[in-house]
């Protein structure tokens, strides 16, 4: 159980490493992006509400999984069928 926990915490510790790094990197990287792409404001606008949205799809892909382990552990842990 302790190795299970620190690797859950190591992964959710890397997770929100990278989406800070590309959250920090998306700023100055816009103007360039938009420069380079030939991009209006209602473009970039558009790209900035998709990555928003996908964002939000993960996060509650990951509250289901966290949810769905949760609800296992305790249904195998019942059964004394524990892994």
């Amino acid at each position: 159980m302790e190795w299970n926990y620190f690797f859950m915490l190591a992964t959710v510790f890397i997770g929100f490493l990278i989406f800070g790094f590309s959250e920090n990197v998306k700023g100055p990287a816009m103007p360039r992006i938009q420069a380079d792409f030939e991009l209006d404001a209602f473009q970039m606008g558009t790209l900035l509400s998709f990555n928003s949205l996908a964002c939000a799809f993960i996060g509650i892909c990951a509250l289901f999984c966290a949810l769905f382990s949760f609800f296992l552990y305790v249904y195998l842990h019942r059964q004394k069928e524990v892994i």
